[in-house]
């Protein structure tokens, strides 16, 4: 059985002069990290976000939850070459496009180089979609090659539903359907995470970060934690978090 084993291995074995080539050449390793680019944070996730995951970016009005998607994005195609996709239920792109012009992000540009596209569906269209089997917003991703999306905010969507079944569902199909045309998704949702609060799509996606927005005397104070992050040993306490014309930027 042995000898057998032997002359089959020895059979399928490179010729000798191909053995330097293969030695020269190693597999690529697979990327299992999304580095978000955000100063601080990756720190807090072993990296940054798991490739092709998705993740729930949590807070209340005010909290600086936009900033940090389209940072994400911004980072992504400036730093990794990874082009994005910013889809809004409520604001048009000329709309975001002014909410961002503080910071030196060159949004336009992006979009005239095809490295970033920003949409705006109503709740009721990205339904449609995902009904149709995601067609147009397939092509769109595909358009720019994007590895980044971004929807903000899901919560809009989910009010479409009148039922926890039906909203995990619901996000289900979305998250599926995302799932299949490769990349990260950053999903944010208007809520203010504590006192136990959750709702039935938490449990749905890898990752959960929280930021409050917290009224500290006579001013508010902004902090960041990581609620979950499945395969990763992640912070566990709330890290300070300050917007500045760079964009955001997370203190240990």
């Amino acid at each position: 059985m042995f000898e057998l084993c032997f002359v089959m291995l020895e059979d399928v074995s490179p010729p000798a002069e191909d053995l330097e080539v293969l030695e020269s050449e190693p597999l690529p390793s697979k990327k299992e990290r999304v580095e978000t680019g955000i100063e601080g944070f990756d720190k807090l996730i072993e990296g940054g976000f798991k490739t092709n995951s998705s993740n729930i970016l949590i807070g209340g009005p005010g909290s600086g939850k936009s900033i940090f998607s389209m940072q994400f994005l911004v980072e992504g195609i400036d730093k990794q070459n990874e082009n994005g996709v910013f889809i809004s239920f409520e604001r048009t792109e000329e709309q975001i496009i002014s909410d961002f012009s503080r910071f030196d992000w060159k949004i336009e540009e992006k979009i005239h180089k095809k490295q970033l596209v920003i949409l705006n569906y109503t709740p009721e269209q990205i339904e449609k979609v995902l009904e149709m089997g995601g067609g147009i917003l397939k092509d769109t991703i595909s358009s720019v090659n994007a590895k980044r999306v971004v929807i903000d905010s899901i919560s809009a969507f989910l009010k479409l539903f009148d039922s926890s079944s039906s909203e995990r569902h619901a996000f289900f199909i979305l998250i599926e359907t995302l799932y299949k045309w490769g990349g990260t998704v950053l999903f944010t949702v208007e809520r203010d995470f504590g006192n136990g609060s959750s709702s039935s799509v938490d449990f749905m996606a890898d990752g959960i970060i929280a930021i409050n927005n917290k009224k500290i005397d006579t001013h508010r104070e902004r902090f960041i934690e990581v609620i979950k992050m499945r395969g990763t040993k992640h912070s566990t306490k709330e890290s300070p978090l300050q917007i500045t014309e760079k964009g955001i930027i997370v203190y240990e």
